[in-house]
């Protein structure tokens, strides 16, 4: 447990400062945040690791909390495949009927047209807000971050549901984790609203690399499972 406190503790100071440093040289942003650059491919590996973990977790736990783990298997891989398109970049392949309708032209649901809303942010500062809006791809990526790890943490911290609680291993780090993540996210809403623009699409591209790894911790400190051999044994 003290490791663990002590690995998010580090982790949401280094984000944090990094993400100073981002959203105060535009230069550094525009290089960091490229199409195919280092965030990119750094978010896609913490979304499959996190994809990994929990599909591990999965064969050695049993009960209820089992399937938590596959419904988070499939999330986390679906969202490292959003990230490289599902490595059409990669691959060098085309399909042509959802191109089509993806305002990047590429092979994914997040760029297609219905999610890919004007930010609402402009609205905003000019006094004006229209409720449709919100229901952009970042803003519905945000409010399943808020779920899974902010309202989710809550739940398991104060005991429930029980059964998923008693099948976490040792006591996870709650408050650290939930200090860290969000502290990191709230900076990042707040610096991004008040940014010209031309550089909050970049900001979003920092949003989501540490939305990627805080899901990986997310897993790796909170959802760590007792062995279901171990189980079988103590009782």
């Amino acid at each position: 447990m003290k490791t663990n406190r002590i690995v998010l503790m580090v982790s949401g100071s280094l984000a944090l400062i990094i993400s100073i440093m981002l959203s105060r040289s535009h230069t550094l942003l525009t290089v960091w945040t490229v199409e195919d650059g280092p965030m990119e491919y750094l978010s896609a590996l913490f979304w499959l690791t996190g994809a990994v973990m929990c599909f591990r977790f999965f064969w050695c736990t049993r009960g209820s909390l089992k399937w938590i783990y596959i419904v988070l298997t499939l999330f986390y891989f679906v969202c490292f495949g959003e990230e490289i398109s599902w490595g059409q970049r990669i691959f060098g392949f085309n399909v042509q009927s959802v191109e089509s309708k993806s305002h990047q032209e590429e092979f994914n649901l997040h760029n297609l047209e219905f999610f890919s809303k004007d930010s609402f942010y402009d609205q905003m500062q000019e006094g004006r807000f229209n409720p449709v809006l919100l229901f952009n791809t970042q803003n519905l990526f945000r409010l399943g971050f808020l779920a899974l790890y902010g309202f989710f943490p809550v739940l398991l911290w104060i005991g429930r549901p029980k059964k998923w609680r008693m099948q976490i291993k040792e006591t996870p780090p709650f408050p650290t984790y939930l200090i860290a993540a969000w502290s990191v996210h709230f900076y990042i809403w707040i610096v991004r609203f008040l940014m010209e623009s031309e550089y909050r699409e970049y900001m979003n591209e920092v949003e989501e690399l540490w939305s990627a790894w805080f899901a990986m911790l997310f897993v790796w400190v909170i959802l760590r499972p007792i062995p279901a051999k171990h189980t079988n044994e103590s009782r």
